[in-house]
């Protein structure tokens, strides 16, 4: 696996661009349209090969409900010196989320697994993230983001503050801090679904803090994984999910490194009215002065199905949920096996060795939203699988990166 380099502290990050912003080389870039492509399916998708080509993205609200696909590594650092606001004292905002809340994102957006690095972004009230707002009929697929710098203060995500559509294959390296609530390293708060996602680095906020989503409102989390160090100053605080009061479903996902909180942490969930848990499992150190769980903080209602908590590793002896294993447990194969984990296709592990992480994946990408809102009646119910080829490979820890095959 191709290894990241780790994040820049956020105070360095501040003091380099106090520096750059009083200088005269704070210039926003030229937005340059895609030559390639309308977006108007699939198959003509807009070509996203440059940062000029991105930043036309942002800057074009009309388009966001269109196709989009990336063909090349973007460098985004300069983003640290975009923006400035109009103080007396400027200061970068930084890149500008592609979607909001009254006109979210809507379209379909292939990262082609490219490495996007360097992202910065600084904005308070507006969802923060590569994109802000991520409406139900909106797709993100194959995103590497490498080395991120966001801060906000609600709804403040990796990839999107708010994602209420669907996310699949996406990877996040680098440091997430809300100042208020709703932060993720993936997204803030939403009701998508979310599969296969990926975090590494440090989560950071107040309440509703999750390696993964920080405020869940019905979303729906498969194969998902977070190696991040995730911190709150207040509550509601889980390792992949931070709370919300409606229900979270997650499947096949696990979480290593450490979650701490004031209250309500849990290594997996830190508070949910109703979960629904299958086959997943957390390593993390959890830590917290109330109603902390190896696994489920707390659940108002828990349907936990072959999910188990280290208690060594956590620290804890009790979850709202899930079954507490030694560390010697969770490094013995029969312990998953006996639960019908999914050895064939989704996990992989050697009996007395570390606990099991994904296998490599390997998947048809489908297409996005359907430009056509009529469509004709097809013939042959059978579905139409696009050709595109996807690998994704794991190493030791259970990391991925991701390669498009064609």
């Amino acid at each position: 696996m191709k290894k990241f380099s780790k994040p820049l502290g956020l105070l360095s990050i501040t003091l380099c661009a106090l520096f750059i912003a009083s200088s005269s080389y704070a210039i926003d870039p030229i937005p340059v349209a895609p030559t390639v492509g309308d977006g108007a399916d699939y198959a003509t998708a807009y070509e996203i090969a440059s940062v000029g080509n991105l930043y036309w993205v942002t800057q074009n609200s009309t388009e966001w409900d269109k196709y989009y696909t990336v063909t090349a590594d973007i460098d985004l650092s300069d983003s640290l010196t975009w923006d400035l606001d109009d103080a007396e004292e400027p200061l970068p905002r930084g890149f500008s989320p592609i979607g909001t809340p009254t006109d979210p994102f809507t379209g379909w957006f292939d990262g082609g697994t490219f490495a996007i690095t360097g992202l910065f972004v600084d904005r308070t009230g507006t969802p923060t993230g590569l994109f802000g707002t991520v409406g139900e009929l909106g797709e993100i697929i194959n995103i590497n983001l490498v080395d991120v710098a966001i801060t906000g203060d609600t709804s403040v995500g990796g990839l999107a503050g708010e994602m209420n559509g669907t996310l699949t294959n996406c990877i996040v390296t680098g440091a997430v801090t809300g100042t208020a609530s709703h932060t993720g390293g993936i997204a803030g708060q939403g009701s998508g679904t979310i599969i296969k996602a990926e975090m590494s680095g440090t989560v950071t906020g107040g309440t509703y803090v999750g390696g993964i989503l920080g405020y869940s409102t019905d979303a729906v989390l498969q194969e998902c994984h977070s190696d991040a160090y995730v911190f709150a100053s207040g509550e509601q605080t889980g390792g992949l999910v931070g709370g919300g009061v409606a229900s979270v479903t997650i499947s096949d996902s696990y979480v290593t490194n450490s979650v701490s909180a004031t209250s309500h942490v849990g290594g997996l969930i830190g508070y949910s009215a109703d979960a629904i848990v299958t086959n997943s499992y957390s390593t993390a150190a959890v830590t917290d002065t109330t109603y902390a769980g190896g696994l489920i903080g707390q659940a108002t209602s828990a349907t936990v199905t072959g999910s188990f908590w280290d208690t060594e590793t956590s620290g804890q002896a009790t979850s709202d949920g899930g079954m507490g294993k030694t560390s010697a447990e969770m490094s013995t194969l029969a312990t998953f096996t006996d639960a019908s984990w999914d050895f064939t296709s989704i996990w992989s592990m050697v009996d007395s060795g570390p606990p099991p992480t994904f296998h490599p994946w390997e998947l048809v990408v489908v297409p996005g939203p359907d430009p056509d809102p009529d469509p004709e009646p097809d013939p042959d119910p059978t579905p139409d699988l696009v050709d595109d080829i996807t690998a994704f490979e794991s190493d030791s820890s259970g990391g991925c990166f991701i390669r498009a095959l064609n």
